[in-house]
Formats: structure tokens, C-alpha cells, sequence
């Protein structure tokens, strides 16, 4: 297919001059960067109404499901870990859900048309490629099942101290009755420490995810061009 577009952007310089071929080129480059952007946002333009609708429906059911929850339940749940539910980790799925949609309907038919250009430029370059994807998928899976366990404590811990701001704030007299307040800074103070501890877990793993993707993709590319240049050589 390359050949098929090098001839004919060829013939056609050939005929018409090179500064006729270079305004085509420009204005080629010009028209697929308008029809990505275009695309792109009348994607994110027509799913922002199913993602937000979804949303909407679940942060709904989770409160209808609340109302009908026996008193037994609120004794043994803090109030702050179900506000936590209903506000940060709705949020966490909106966000999901927004890049599971757009993976669904995009990287299906990258992989597909990469995978066929692929084949069609190198049979055994494209099988060396496929035997040495899973390991990629490996090391980046065992980050990945890291980081959802930290980030599920980071929550936890989350709806824990807006649990202990929910007592403060509803206990408050109490607290200033008994002189209490050393205590409740102590308690704060150490489940906040907790949280942070946490949170900068999560994040270090998650900025270790970027360029242990693309190291691995170095040396991918760098087995890529030794064995390639073994088959030409």
C-alpha cells in the first residue's frame, strides 16, 4: 500500500512539479488533523451524555439502596465512608467508565488496522512482536494490581477521616464539654498521616507505570530491530 502511494504521489510531482506536490502534502497534513480533532470531540460531544447518565443512575440507586438499609447497618458503617461511596468513588467510576467507552470503540480497530499493516510489511517480524507483548502485559499487569489494592485503601482511609470530621462537627459541644479536643486532634492527626502515607504510595506507583511502559517499549523496539535486521542482513 505504501508502494501504491509512493508511486502515485510520484507520478503526480512528476507531472505537476514539486511545490504543486509539497501544497498537496501541506494541505493533506492540514485535512487529518482537522478530521482527528473533528472526530475526537464529536466522540467526547456524544458520550459525555451516556457517561453522565450512568453516573446519574448510579449515585441515585445508591441512595434509594441507603434509605431502605436497617438502622443496624448505620451503626456499623461511619457516615463519612458512605459519603465517601457516593461522592469519590462515583467519581473514580465516572472516570472508568469514560475510558472504557473510549477504549472499547477505538483500540479494537487501532490494534485491528496496525495488526494488518503489520502482517502485511512482516509475517515473522509481526509473530516476534506477539511473543514478546505478553511479557509487557505481565510486569505492567502486576503494577496495575498494586495500585487498585493501594487506591482501595486510600479510600478507606478517605471515608475514615471524613467520618472523624462528621463526628467532630456533629459532637462538637461534646468535645469542648469534656475538653477533648487534644484527643480528637491526635486521632485526626494520626488517620490523616495514614492517608497521606497512602496516597503517596498510589501516586508513586502510578507515575512508575509511564516511563516502566515505555522502557519496556525501548527494549521491545530494540529486539524489534535486532531481529529485523538479522532477516535483512
Amino acid at each position: 500500500m505504501l508502494h501504491l502511494i509512493n508511486y502515485h504521489f510520484g507520478a503526480y510531482v512528476a507531472e505537476h512539479g514539486q511545490m504543486q506536490g509539497l501544497l498537496v502534502v501541506c494541505f493533506s497534513i492540514t485535512i487529518i488533523f482537522i478530521l482527528k480533532n473533528g472526530c475526537r470531540y464529536a466522540a467526547l460531544y456524544y458520550l459525555a451524555p451516556l457517561r453522565n447518565g450512568v453516573v446519574r443512575e448510579l449515585r441515585q440507586n445508591i441512595f434509594e439502596r441507603m434509605l431502605q438499609l436497617p438502622l443496624s447497618y448505620f451503626s456499623e458503617k461511619r457516615k463519612g465512608d458512605i459519603i465517601a461511596r457516593m461522592t469519590t468513588d462515583v467519581n473514580e467510576v465516572e472516570w472508568s467508565i469514560m475510558n472504557t467507552l473510549e477504549s472499547t470503540f477505538r483500540d479494537p480497530l487501532t490494534i485491528l488496522f496496525f495488526f494488518i499493516a503489520m502482517l502485511l510489511l512482516s509475517p515473522q517480524l509481526t509473530l516476534f512482536v506477539l511473543i514478546l507483548l505478553p511479557v509487557m502485559g505481565l510486569v505492567i499487569g502486576r503494577i496495575g494490581k498494586t495500585l487498585k489494592r493501594k487506591s482501595g485503601k486510600a479510600q478507606d482511609q478517605l471515608g475514615l477521616l471524613l467520618s472523624i470530621i462528621e463526628e467532630s462537627l456533629s459532637g462538637l459541644r461534646i468535645i469542648k464539654a469534656f475538653n477533648a479536643e487534644r484527643y480528637q486532634k491526635a486521632k485526626f492527626s494520626r488517620e490523616n498521616r495514614a492517608h497521606s502515607q497512602l496516597l503517596t504510595s498510589v501516586l508513586n506507583r502510578r507515575e512508575l507505570s509511564s516511563p516502566l511502559s515505555e522502557v519496556l517499549a525501548i527494549f521491545v523496539v530494540a529486539a524489534l530491530l535486532w531481529y529485523g535486521g538479522r532477516l535483512v542482513i
